[in-house]
């Protein structure tokens, strides 16, 4: 695979979760007392922060009691995009970045699945390019009783922007009519793509974000303009706009350019900067008609 698009292969690094532990066993006096579980979340609902003071739930140093509740009510973690009952007998202890409950929140994001990846929902079926999109995240399933996951009644899957970012926006349909967090882009800080990115949330500012990684099956037969024209169709779908360049401001690009392009690269990166030397600042994720954001 080409250097540059490897850069952006390894974009989504797992963030590794509390694990929970279980108390030392000991004596104890006096009579038992039945620990209190949450009751099932409902899809929109969001993981609360345990320091949160409206939580009904006491911190436990060892054997930590999830909260949820109505986002807008308490100071968040997470999102619950899923739930299962009962829950899935593989519950992991643990955020992950690539694997956890990655397709639900996808799928919550308005991405739909196809072939093993997911694009938007308006794909075009003869494209001569097959884009993937996703979003920078990590998920889990997270039981009702987190030591004990046989014993939950059900699991939900939670999804939060990498980083342990706190009150985020939800991601329901951002590829679909909505907007994404600017907590869940993937941006950089160069204007190029190559193994020593260095990937950055999109609240900073940054010189580009991606919009897709694609794949051309038969790319020795593929006009580079037909590339360049389907990548910049994939910014104005994601963007929600007739022009991706918002008059001239933004430049689409696809990476490796169309001189290697023939018999060698077939992988490629589709993503978005400023026209002139200026940062971005949040994400583009349907943007609509708003105004393009730059840092200073």
């Amino acid at each position: 695979m080409n250097r540059r698009v490897a850069g952006l292969m390894v974009v989504l690094l797992t963030i590794v979760g509390v694990v929970v532990v279980q108390a030392p066993s000991r004596l104890l006096g006096g009579q038992p007392t039945a620990v209190r579980f949450p009751g099932t979340p409902a899809v929109g609902d969001c993981l609360i922060d345990p320091t949160d003071g409206a939580t009904p739930f006491p911190v436990d140093l060892y054997r930590q009691v999830p909260q949820f509740g109505t986002c807008a009510e308490h100071r968040t973690l997470a999102e619950v995009v899923a739930v299962r009952s009962p829950a899935p007998d593989d519950l992991a202890s643990g955020w992950d970045g690539s694997t956890g409950c990655r397709t639900e929140a996808l799928i919550r994001a308005g991405l739909v699945r196809r072939d093993g990846s997911f694009g938007l929902a308006d794909q075009v079926p003869d494209d001569a390019v097959s884009w993937q999109y996703s979003i920078a995240a990590d998920t889990a399933w997270i039981g009702q009783i987190p030591w004990s996951p046989r014993a939950s009644a059900w699991a939900a899957c939670v999804v939060r922007p990498i980083g342990l970012n706190t009150d985020v926006g939800p991601i329901a349909g951002s590829f679909a009519g909505g907007v994404l967090p600017d907590e869940f882009g993937t941006c950089w800080k160069s204007r190029d793509v190559d193994a020593a990115m260095r990937i950055i949330n999109c609240t900073l500012p940054h010189a580009a974000e991606l919009i897709a990684l694609g794949k051309v099956a038969d790319a020795p037969n593929i006009a580079w303009e037909q590339i360049v024209s389907s990548c910049t169709e994939q910014a104005g779908r994601v963007m929600r706009r007739d022009d991706p360049t918002a008059g001239g401001l933004l430049a689409v690009h696809v990476v490796p350019n169309g001189t290697n392009l023939a018999g060698q690269a077939r992988d490629l990166v589709c993503f978005i900067t400023a026209a002139d030397d200026r940062r971005l600042m949040g994400s583009i994720v349907g943007l609509g008609a708003e105004q393009v954001r730059f840092a200073g």
